[in-house]
């Protein structure tokens, strides 16, 4: 009998601890700052906070002067309080209507010249080639031993030796040239 009542109190407080959980986190007032296009400066009473989709903790019932800046667009004012739902700024686009896409604004680009298809098609053939051989001659070494095997015939060790050979060499070259098809594919030269 001690045993059920231990558990039921475990129980009770179980279901106390968690709903005590979210009681608790219901109770944090903050609401959510984004915008559109996102990566926009949050500035809260003139401090650069960080960057949007951005959270506010509302701390107590003052207003928070908040300012969203992103370069090439017009600055999104706004004023935040307790009754503040989450939402979304769009932002103004300085350039009229076309909107450019934040994401490339500024971006390094990584390849400044166009490729060379003359090499990376030539290496991209060497490769799949080497790849096929290698494991064609590969497949009839493995059967030549099995002929082995069955038969017995010591002639045709000589034929898997022969076909095994072909297929390492077969290997060295897709390797290779799976390496000289990468830096043709990735190179600036």
């Amino acid at each position: 009998m001690k045993h059920v009542i231990f558990l039921f109190f475990i129980f009770i407080f179980a279901i106390l601890k968690v709903n005590a959980q979210v009681v608790d986190s219901l109770t944090i007032p903050y609401t959510i700052i984004d915008s559109d296009p996102q990566n926009a400066d949050v500035y809260i009473n003139d401090v650069d906070e960080g960057k949007t989709p951005y959270r506010i903790l509302l701390k107590d019932e003052s207003d928070l002067k908040v300012v969203i800046k992103m370069h090439g667009y017009y600055d999104y004012n706004l004023k935040v309080n307790k009754s503040l739902s989450p939402g979304t700024a769009k932002l103004v686009s300085k350039h009229g209507l076309t909107m450019k896409n934040s994401v490339t604004i500024d971006k390094i680009y990584l390849f400044n010249k166009p490729r060379k298809t003359i090499p990376i098609v030539i290496t991209a053939l060497l490769t799949a080639a080497s790849g096929i051989s290698a494991y064609y001659f590969k497949s009839k070494a493995i059967d030549q031993q099995d002929n082995y095997d069955i038969y017995g015939d010591p002639s045709v060790l000589d034929k898997k030796s022969k076909y095994d050979l072909i297929s390492g060499v077969s290997i060295g070259v897709f390797q290779v040239s799976l390496a000289a098809f990468v830096y043709f594919l990735f190179s600036d030269n």
